[in-house]
């Protein structure tokens, strides 16, 4: 895992996948720490997701199923635990460990918002973080080929803030290494839009 952002106590971190024919990378996991150990984790694994809060699964309310590659895709499985969060009773779909929430949607969040996704929030961090095919290629088996995670500050980055993210926020100066991340490589070496 890369760290991307680092303010106060709280890391987040990422990990990507790449198309070795075109050189795309995607995001396919997101961690957020607090003080050194790892809270959160979203990943996706063939398009379903993985998330753990503290080490342990989150998991459906209404049958138990773990939000894992073990359980239902991720188009089924958001508006099943949002149903069963606002089934069951009337709580909060909010989960929170070592001083890190995070907000699973309700169904009329995803029909707002229109995508899947959950909000985490930690010290002065709120990141959304949901999923997405890769819209770059016009072939749909691609495009969901190359679904990846995406993340959102909903209430901006800090002034404090530093890394990769901080500095494509402008919040840093950009570094060379971070610049580095943003050239294209020549057309030739790019490949086809497929």
């Amino acid at each position: 895992m890369t760290p991307l952002l680092t303010t106060g106590d709280v890391i987040l971190s990422g990990k990507t996948f790449n198309n070795k024919e075109t050189g795309h990378q995607w995001f396919a996991e997101f961690a957020v720490s607090k003080q050194g150990k790892r809270v959160v984790d979203v990943a996706l694994d063939d398009g379903k997701p993985m998330i753990m809060l503290d080490g342990e699964p989150v998991r459906n309310h209404v049958d138990g199923q773990e939000a894992t590659k073990k359980a239902r895709s991720a188009p089924d499985l958001y508006p099943l635990i949002a149903h069963a969060i606002d089934a069951c009773v009337a709580l909060s779909p909010q989960l929170a460990a070592q001083g890190v929430e995070v907000s699973l949607p309700t169904q009329a969040k995803l029909e707002e918002k229109g995508h899947n996704f959950l909000d985490v929030k930690a010290g002065g961090v709120t990141v959304n973080i949901y999923p997405t095919v890769a819209k770059k290629f016009s072939s749909e088996d691609n495009q969901t080929k190359y679904e990846h995670l995406n993340v959102e500050f909903s209430q901006g980055i800090s002034q404090d803030a530093k890394g990769i993210f901080a500095e494509l926020a402008g919040v840093r100066k950009m570094s060379e290494a971070t610049a580095g991340l943003l050239r294209q490589p020549p057309k030739a070496e790019r490949g086809p839009k497929v």
